[in-house]
Order: C-alpha cells, then sequence, then structure tokens
C-alpha cells in the first residue's frame, strides 16, 4: 500500500468539511492543514514539508477545505490509486470530480476539470475558466470511467512524489494572482507531457459559491476567508500506527496531533489542540457564528452555528 499525506489549504473553517475529514481519513493517514496561509504559501509549506519528511510518503493529496469528503467517494479514489484500472503502472495525477461551483447554474451543471489545454494568467494577463469546463450532462455519455484531462481543478487530487519533486506550485503574482495553484500546475503538467485523470465514479461537492443561492444546507458562510484575520498556522494529525520498540512487542500508537514549528513554521505556528479539529466551538468559530452577506446589494441572510 503506497503511504499518503492529505493536505488541507485551509483559508476557512467550515465545520461539516473537518468533520467528514475527521471521520474518513483521521487514523487511516497523515493529514496536514495548513491554516490561513496566503494560498501559494500554503501550497509550498506543504510541498516543503511532503518533500522532507522522514515518512517518504508516496502521494500528496490535496482537499481544499471548501469539498465536502464522502465515503464511497473517498474509498473509490483509493482502490483506483491502488490498483489502476486502465493500462498504467501507477498514477502520476488522478483527481475526483465536483461541481465547478454554486455561483450559477451554469457552473452547478459542470465539473472543475477541461479537455482542453487552458492558456495560463502569465501568458494572457487572466484565464476565464468556466467555459471551457465539463460538463456533468457530457460526463454520462462516455463510457470509461477514467478519463484524461488538460486541466483538473484539486478536486481530491492525488500527485506522485515524483510529480511533486519536479513540479513545484507556483502563481503569476502572489499579491496580485490572475489565476489559482491549479490552473499553474496543469499548465506545467501538460507542458512537460505529464498525464492527469479524473474518475467520474469518484464525486464529491465543492461548496464555493453556495452563499450566492442563499442556502442554509451547512452551518457557516463557505465563502468567508479569513486569511489576514487569524493567524496562520500548521497542524499535522499522524495516523493510528504499530510500532515495535528495543524488546520487538509490536504497539499500536494512536493518533495524535502534533505542532510543526520546529518542521515548517519556527516563529509562527502556534499549538493547536484536537479539540478544536474535532469540533468544540472556538474563538474563531464564535467569530463565524452570525455571518451576514449581500446579494446584490439587497438581500440577506444570516448563517448561525449549529454546534455553538
Amino acid at each position: 500500500m503506497y503511504k499518503y499525506l492529505f493536505f488541507i489549504p485551509s483559508p476557512r473553517n467550515i465545520p461539516e468539511v473537518k468533520n467528514e475529514i475527521v471521520a474518513n481519513i483521521y487514523k487511516k493517514h497523515d493529514v496536514i492543514w495548513l491554516k490561513y496561509y496566503r494560498e501559494i504559501d500554503a501550497y509550498k509549506k506543504a510541498r516543503q514539508f511532503f518533500l522532507t519528511s522522514a515518512e517518504n510518503y508516496d502521494y500528496l493529496v490535496i482537499i481544499p477545505d471548501d469539498l465536502l469528503v464522502n465515503t464511497q467517494a473517498f474509498e473509490n479514489l483509493m482502490a483506483e490509486i491502488e490498483k489502476p484500472s486502465i493500462d498504467v503502472k501507477k498514477y502520476d495525477i488522478l483527481a475526483g470530480i465536483c461541481n465547478s461551483s454554486y455561483i450559477n447554474s451554469e457552473q452547478m451543471g459542470q465539473i472543475a476539470a477541461s479537455n482542453v489545454e487552458l492558456p495560463t494568467p502569465d501568458k494572457t494577463g487572466g484565464v476565464l475558466l468556466w467555459p471551457h469546463m465539463i460538463k456533468f450532462a457530457d460526463l454520462e455519455k462516455r463510457k470509461e470511467n477514467i478519463l484524461r484531462c488538460k486541466f483538473i481543478g484539486f478536486s481530491f487530487y492525488f500527485i506522485h512524489k515524483n510529480v511533486v519533486r519536479d513540479i513545484p506550485f507556483r502563481v503569476d503574482n502572489p499579491d496580485r494572482q490572475q489565476g489559482g495553484v491549479d490552473v499553474f500546475f496543469s499548465a506545467d503538467l501538460n507542458a512537460q507531457g505529464i498525464d492527469q485523470y479524473i474518475d467520474k465514479r469518484s464525486r464529491f461537492v465543492h461548496l464555493r459559491g453556495l452563499s450566492a443561492q442563499n442556502m442554509k444546507s451547512i452551518s457557516v458562510n463557505p465563502d468567508v476567508m479569513l486569511v489576514g484575520k487569524i493567524k496562520p498556522h500548521t497542524i499535522l494529525v499522524k495516523r493510528e500506527r504499530i510500532v515495535k520498540g528495543a524488546d520487538m512487542v509490536p504497539t499500536l500508537v494512536k493518533s495524535e496531533v502534533i505542532n510543526t514549528a520546529p518542521i515548517i513554521e519556527e516563529n509562527r505556528s502556534i499549538q493547536t489542540t484536537e479539540e478544536e479539529l474535532l469540533g468544540k466551538p472556538t474563538e474563531m468559530q464564535e467569530h463565524l457564528a452570525e455571518i451576514v452577506y449581500k446579494k446584490g446589494g439587497n438581500s440577506k441572510t444570516k448563517y448561525r452555528q449549529k454546534n455553538k
């Protein structure tokens, strides 16, 4: 079995997303949260940790913090990555699928992946992604489950260690970027002839833009970013594992939360307790307990925490 590091770049705090990650991934795999960093900084730090860890991970797995994990899709992807159903020895890149966003009906009806190579913003000054995305209706017409794409958003996205090593994460301008890390990463994969695939059986829900629909299906507004409002920090959650002591007797080491300050952040990381990860309301959650946002300059909707 491969060894995985699950990476959650987290500029938000959505309890429902966290709870599904805890339920499906904790205990089984190592998980690293990069909380409240600028996008590119989070990705660079995760890559550094992955490549320098003594764990010698095989895959870095990106889960955005506004992507709802579900057990069936998660297990489908894990089975496919371990034993590919297509003619490849291993996957360099494999991802699930999700709706582009909830911003409008068009984006709700398409996935965050494209059959065509997208221009990168550093060449065009900006790029409009949505017209190029694959529609769910078109996806259903395809007989195969595994499809090669030219662009894939980070929708539960597995990257083999060789690719992590060879292709660094980048954007055009960290302070005023015109495109996301995923756009540039796909462009660099295409430039080097590295194939990436989606598994259409593995479907997740992308919460981006949910506030535009006035939906109250989750406890907080998923479109509120906390970067610059809360101190950035890093959390590493270690899986349960069997270790042998000096007497060679196997011992179960339970899952644990580790402050990664000596590894990634020498001055800025802060100690975070397991209670925060498992759902006890924090100061930050209290801050989000009642968010008022405007739609079209008029209507207002309040999102209230269910776990206060």
